[in-house]
């Protein structure tokens, strides 16, 4: 951290509010953990105000420094990335207008939002304020910037040519300047069948299984990554996404029979926890043509947890028949 770093520190302490500020830095066995891990150091060592928790590894991106729960760095802020960084963590971002205020109230579905910069781009803290302007807007936008020197591999990965780039779901990308606009344009008429499983996670995680449901009843369709979250290893993700399979079976039962179908297509390449969970959907599905396939399944040389799990699901689909 460069003397002129400290210096802005040290003038920006006295708008801290009286109850404090919290930041997270999530772990990682990575290299870049340490100059991340430094920079939280030095910064609670001059403004003891601000209190360091490490965090859970599958909060977000990781390594990373979390300033509020959809804000998070990749980046060691410093010279002109600095102030923005500071802006963002005291809840006071660059103003915007009204129309785009507006805009992003209408917002359903959480946009994940990731802007590479580089320390020494000119333009890049300007657009990092831009962006971030819209996350405090709207808790739904999730911003994560990256220096793509530091996280070289991510830079590589997402094929950066030049910062600064943003980039909205891993789809839709502007390099250079941006208009706000643009932006919440795309974010607002995506088509929700195309959202990436991390777009869907963070609605799980926001509480909103229902809402996901929800969405697929009204758009008459199972978006494909919905399918990835009932096979998801974790736990805690398989349950959100059963929640809103469970709306869905109950509000559109039609809908529900076209991702049992799926879900018994790939059944065999899922573990034994899956599939349990998958067998379980099945059965509280009620979607009665399944039940010759659950049948077929019951019949195999599995694990007398699964074979419990394919008899209760032979049982519920007889019972909803």
């Amino acid at each position: 951290m460069t003397p002129e770093d400290k210096h802005r520190i040290q003038q920006w302490r006295p708008t801290i509010p009286d109850d404090g500020l919290r930041i997270r830095l999530i772990p990682s066995e990575s290299a870049e953990l340490m100059p991340l891990k430094e920079f939280c150091n030095a910064l609670i060592e001059l403004a003891p105000d601000i209190r360091l928790k490490k965090d859970d590894p599958d909060s977000g991106p990781s390594p990373g420094i979390r300033i509020s729960d959809n804000i998070t760095y990749q980046a060691v802020p410093s010279d002109q990335e600095l102030g923005p960084f500071l802006s963002a963590l005291a809840g006071t971002g660059a103003p915007i207008d009204s129309t785009t205020v507006e805009a992003v109230s209408k917002l359903q579905a959480p946009a994940l939002i990731d802007i590479f910069m580089a320390p020494q781009c000119p333009y890049c803290p300007t657009v990092v304020s831009q962006v971030l302007s819209l996350s405090q807007a709207n808790p739904l936008i999730h911003v994560n910037i990256v220096d793509g020197t530091l996280f070289s591999e991510l830079a590589g990965n997402a094929q950066i040519r030049s910062v600064p780039t943003v980039i909205l779901d891993d789809e839709f990308r502007w390099t250079g300047t941006v208009q706000l606009n643009e932006i919440v344009d795309m974010m607002l008429n995506r088509d929700p069948a195309r959202l990436g499983s991390d777009t869907l996670v963070k609605m799980l995680q926001d509480g909103s299984a229902g809402r996901l449901g929800e969405m697929m009843v009204e758009y008459g369709q199972i978006f494909p990554a919905f399918l990835d979250l009932v096979g998801h290893p974790k736990w805690s993700i398989r349950l959100g996404a059963m929640v809103a399979f469970e709306y869905l079976a109950e509000s559109d039962p039609q809908l529900a029979g076209q991702a049992v179908l799926i879900l018994l297509d790939r059944f065999w390449e899922f573990d034994d926890q899956v599939r349990g969970d998958v067998l379980h959907l099945i059965g509280e599905s009620g979607y009665h043509p399944a039940r010759d396939r659950v049948l077929d399944i019951a019949k195999q040389d599995l694990s007398e947890e699964i074979r419990e799990a394919a008899e209760e699901a032979l049982t519920n689909l007889k019972r909803g028949s």
